[in-house]
């Protein structure tokens, strides 16, 4: 199968990972650091392709990146700008610029600005000479995003961001965007913080001609000056730029696993962490301060933001418990309830599952299974957005099935971690399908331990556990991995 598991379906295997699965911690002594701020120059490499020879041209990449070069120029940094590029001229340009970095006490950004096209889960920046007769020329005139992800950690700098000015959507409509096919796939960020002028499945404007992409326009702005901010707030304050003066048709994102605390002073970087910077830990193998940020999304009820795992794991259990529980006079009772006045919120998430996936007592229907749950979900209610993200999927909405389903992924809820895990094991955002498969299976072993609770002993591969492994593997096999 290449959908996320059935309730049904999940209850099976929770039971037999349960049999095997425990909560064998090592438990970490606390160290106490003292916070430390170093100083660093910046280095970018700013990449803006227009000229296409055999795909839509752009008319405003070019310019893009000489905005950008005169504001980070203006924050002291050293800037390279590049423009129509053929994708080996920016496989050597990349790989020069990041060689000459090795193991300095360097921060860097790189920046692209063009089409991109995403093919079996892996992004690739598409050069001038691009040509997609074929998927085998698509890779030939494409630089795959992990390949520049994977240099950047072999130079190991202090710090190192990447932006994308690229998207997923199709050129030849009328409205000019940037992407191509399929377009661009989001990414782990290992270690470095990955901007994309648009969210998964959405478009990122080209802009009028003769002005600047909407992404490029604003994340200049957001540099201007003088006063110190941080690498956050630039990302954000650009991110919301975009979103109110494109009218919401645009929605930035980003993702960071940065060590330490970026901040832009007057001339240079000032990485901020608890911790010595060295070249052995500045990117990878070292603990990350993870965050992620896309405008649209809602600002959570205080009760729900303070919420753990473990107990959205048990409000689902009750849900699923119920849900076998209860008959069809039952439900019914429960639908006429909800159209004579409002129900509280357990019954609304009980209503809204038999809406979704049928009931004796209640027609299906999942449209007005998203219409209990949008109120939920725009409240931060972590089981309201995985149920509405899980319905958008069914839908094939990709764009809302991730927004919703990441975002509860975030409050570590195994279910969501589940969902997603199978969505990046399908290549429908994320580079890495067999990173998907593990994700998939730690959502599963999650929710077995919050079930069973805390147990000493050493969890043992069973039969049962073997099975669900080698179904994993068959799915990688099936999809081309």
């Amino acid at each position: 199968s290449t959908r996320p598991l059935t309730r049904r379906q999940y209850l099976r295997c929770l039971q037999k990972l349960g049999m095997s699965a425990s909560a064998a911690l090592a438990s970490l002594r606390p160290l106490l650091a003292t916070a430390r701020e170093t100083q660093h120059p910046l280095h970018v490499l700013l990449i803006g392709n227009s000229r296409y020879q055999h795909n839509a041209a752009l008319v405003n990449p070019a310019r893009d990146v000489q905005i950008l070069a005169q504001a980070f120029g203006a924050r002291g940094a050293r800037v390279q700008t590049l423009v129509d590029q053929t994708a080996q001229q920016m496989d050597a340009a990349v790989t020069a610029f990041l060689r000459q970095l090795h193991q300095s006490p360097a921060t860097i950004w790189i920046g692209y600005s063009g089409h991109a096209v995403q093919m079996d889960g892996r992004n690739y920046l598409q050069g001038i000479d691009s040509d997609f007769s074929t998927p085998q020329r698509v890779r030939t005139f494409g630089l795959n995003l992990e390949t520049i992800v994977s240099l950047i950690g072999r130079v190991q700098p202090q710090a190192a961001v990447v932006s994308v000015d690229a998207c997923r959507n199709n050129p030849f409509e009328p409205e000019r965007t940037r992407g191509l096919a399929q377009g661009l796939a989001p990414m782990e960020p290992k270690g470095i913080c990955i901007s994309f002028s648009t969210a998964p499945y959405t478009k990122a404007l080209d802009g009028d001609e003769g002005n600047y992409s909407p992404y490029a326009q604003a994340l200049a702005q957001a540099l201007a000056g003088q006063q110190q901010k941080s690498l956050d707030q630039v990302l954000r304050e650009t991110a919301d730029a975009v979103f109110v003066r494109t009218r919401k048709k645009q929605i930035p994102e980003y993702r960071s696993a940065l060590r330490a605390e970026w901040w832009f002073t007057q001339q240079k970087v000032a990485l901020r962490s608890d911790e010595p910077l060295t070249p052995s830990n500045s990117v990878q193998n070292s603990s990350t301060r993870e965050a992620t940020y896309r405008p649209d999304e809602p600002r959570s009820h205080p009760s729900f933001s303070q919420t753990t795992a473990a107990a959205w794991t048990e409000l689902e259990m009750q849900l699923l418990m119920q849900q076998q529980r209860t008959s069809q006079a039952q439900a019914q009772q429960l639908l006429k309830s909800a159209q004579a006045g409002p129900v509280n919120t357990f019954e609304r998430l009980l209503l809204s599952i038999f809406l979704q996936d049928g009931h004796p007592g209640v027609p299906r229907s999942p449209r007005h299974a998203r219409h209990m749950l949008q109120p939920l979900a725009d409240q931060g209610h972590v089981l309201g957005q995985n149920l509405l993200g899980e319905s958008w999927f069914a839908e094939k909405a990709y764009d809302l099935a991730y927004k919703w389903i990441s975002l509860a992924a975030r409050s570590g809820y195994s279910r969501a971690r589940t969902n997603l895990g199978h969505l990046h094991m399908l290549g429908q955002n994320n580079s890495d399908p067999t990173a998907g498969a593990l994700q998939a299976l730690q959502g599963m072993f999650q929710q077995a331990q919050e079930r069973l609770g805390s147990n000493p002993t050493s969890p043992q591969i069973t039969p049962e556990l073997q099975q669900e492994i080698d179904r994993i593997q068959q799915m990688l096999r099936g999809s081309g991995r």
